[in-house]
C-alpha cells in the first residue's frame, strides 16, 4: 500500500469526526455554524475552553461520543504520523522528489531498462565511465538495490511510453533494453525509436530468432548474453594475449592511453582534408586506428592520403584529455560553448 495512501486515511477519519461534530452541535442548539465548529474543536482538543452554550443531557452524551471518536482518530493519525516517519517514508519522499527533479534536468544522457545481472552490470560500467545514467525497473527487490547503489531510477515498467518520458527519453543519448523478457526488449526498442528517433538503441536478444524483429523495431545493435558469451572463450582460448590487451583497452578504467571514437560533424574543420592535412596526430596526439564511413564500410588502418567526410566515425587511440580536446577542437565554430 502506498504509504502516503496509509497516512491520507486518518487525516479523513478526523475531519469526518470534525464535520460531524459540527453538524451535531448546530442539530443540538440553535447556535451558528462557526460556533459548533468552535465547540467541536475545543472537545476534541481538551483544551477546558469555557462552552458557548450549557449542555443539557442530550449535549453531554454527544459531547461523551465525539471524544471517543475523536481521541481514536487523533490516535490513528499520530500513529500513522509515527510510523511514517520511522519507516524512512518521509526521508523517501524527500529523495524522490529530488530524484525527479534530476530528471527533469537530464540530458544526453543514457537509459537502461532491466536491473538484473545485466542492467547492473552495465551500470556499474556506466558508473566507471561517469556518464551520466538512469535506470527503469518495476522490481521492488530490483528498486531496492538501485536505492542501495544510490542509482538514479524511475520505478515502473519500461515498455510504457510513460515511464520512458520520466526517464527523459527525448532528451537521451542511448538506451539498452536489457529486460529478461525478448517481447519487451522489442517493445522497449519500439516505444524508443518513436519517441526518439535519433537516440542510439543496443537491445539484448536471449534468441537468435529475435534479432531480426530487433532491427526491424529500430534497435542499432543487438546482443545475445549467450553468444556474446561463447565468443568471448573462444577469443580467450585461441588468442588469449590479443584478447587481453583488446579488452584492457576497450574496458580499462586505469590506463592512461584508451580507445575512443568520434563522429566528424558537418562544417568542422577536418571535412574535406586528408589526414595528414587534417594533422590531428600533430596537434593532439590523438591516432586514428580506424574510419567506419556512413555507408557502414570500415577502413582500418586508413593511410594518410584517406579523405575525411561529414559523418565519419573516428576510431581513436590516446589519453582521455588528447580525446576530448579533439573532440571538443572538431566542433563547428557555432556549436563551441564559450568558455
Amino acid at each position: 500500500m502506498d504509504p502516503i495512501a496509509k497516512f491520507r486515511a486518518p487525516l479523513v477519519l478526523l475531519f469526518i469526526v470534525l464535520v460531524v461534530g459540527t453538524l451535531g452541535y448546530k442539530l443540538l442548539y440553535p447556535i451558528p455554524v462557526l460556533d459548533a465548529l468552535y465547540m467541536t474543536v475545543i472537545t476534541l482538543s481538551t483544551v477546558g475552553f469555557r462552552e458557548v452554550v450549557p449542555l443539557d443531557a442530550r449535549g453531554k452524551i454527544f459531547t461523551v461520543l465525539l471524544i471517543l471518536m475523536g481521541l481514536g482518530s487523533i490516535t490513528l493519525a499520530a500513529s500513522s504520523l509515527f510510523q511514517f516517519m520511522i519507516e524512512g517514508h518521509l526521508l523517501g519522499l524527500v529523495k524522490r522528489r529530488k530524484m525527479e527533479r534530476t530528471l527533469e534536468h537530464l540530458k544526453n544522457h543514457y537509459i537502461v531498462c532491466g536491473f538484473g545481472r545485466v542492467g547492473a552490470q552495465i551500470s556499474r560500467d556506466f558508473v566507471k565511465a561517469r556518464v551520466p545514467f538512469v535506470v527503469i525497473d518495476s522490481n521492488p527487490e530490483a528498486l531496492a538495490r538501485l536505492e542501495k547503489c544510490g542509482y538514479l531510477f524511475v520505478a515502473g515498467n519500461a515498455t510504457s511510453d510513460e515511464i520512458l518520458l520520466k526517464a527523459g527519453i527525448e532528451r537521451a543519448k542511448g538506451i539498452v533494453a536489457a529486460s529478461d523478457s525478448d517481447p519487451d526488449n522489442v517493445l522497449i526498442t519500439l516505444s524508443a525509436r518513436l519517441l526518439n528517433p535519433k537516440i542510439f538503441i543496443v537491445s539484448r536478444a536471449s534468441s537468435e530468432d529475435v534479432f531480426d524483429k530487433l532491427y526491424k523495431a529500430g534497435a542499432n545493435r543487438v546482443v545475445s548474453p549467450y553468444l556474446s558469451t561463447g565468443k568471448k572463450m573462444a577469443a580467450m582460448i585461441l588468442k588469449p594475449v590479443v584478447h587481453d590487451y583488446l579488452d584492457t583497452m576497450a574496458y580499462s578504467t586505469d590506463l592512461e592511453i584508451r580507445i575512443g571514437d568520434m563522429e566528424v560533424p558537418p562544417g568542422s574543420e577536418i571535412v574535406g582534408k586528408t589526414i595528414q592535412e587534417s594533422a590531428i596526430r600533430k596537434r593532439t596526439g590523438v591516432t586514428i586506428l580506424a574510419i567506419k564511413r556512413p555507408d557502414g564500410r570500415v577502413l582500418t588502418n586508413p593511410p594518410v592520403s584517406t579523405v575525411l567526410a561529414s559523418g565519419d566515425h573516428l576510431i581513436l587511440v590516446g589519453t582521455a584529455e588528447q580525446i576530448e580536446s579533439l573532440t571538443r577542437s572538431l566542433l563547428p565554430e557555432e556549436a563551441q560553448e564559450p568558455a
